[in-house]
C-alpha cells in the first residue's frame, strides 16, 4: 500500500472530509488531494499529524511505503 493509498483510505475509514484535514494541518484542501492522489507526499511529521486526527496508529503505514 502506498501513502497516498493509506492516506485516502483513512480519511474516508474516518468520515472525515479534505477540508476538515487541510484545516487540521494547515495546508490547503488541493495539497491533501495531492497527497492522496500520490501527486506530492506529506511530510513524516504531517504524516504522523494525520495518522493521529483518523485514530490510527501510524507505525504501520509508514513502514509499508
Amino acid at each position: 500500500m502506498t501513502i497516498a493509498e493509506a492516506l485516502r483510505l483513512t480519511r474516508n475509514e474516518s468520515g472525515k472530509s479534505q477540508e476538515y484535514m487541510a484545516l487540521e494541518l494547515g495546508v490547503t484542501r488541493r495539497t491533501i488531494a495531492n497527497w492522496e492522489s500520490g501527486v506530492s507526499e506529506p511530510t513524516v511529521s504531517q504524516a504522523i499529524h494525520w495518522f493521529k486526527l483518523v485514530d490510527k496508529n501510524p507505525i504501520p503505514f509508514l513502514l509499508q511505503s
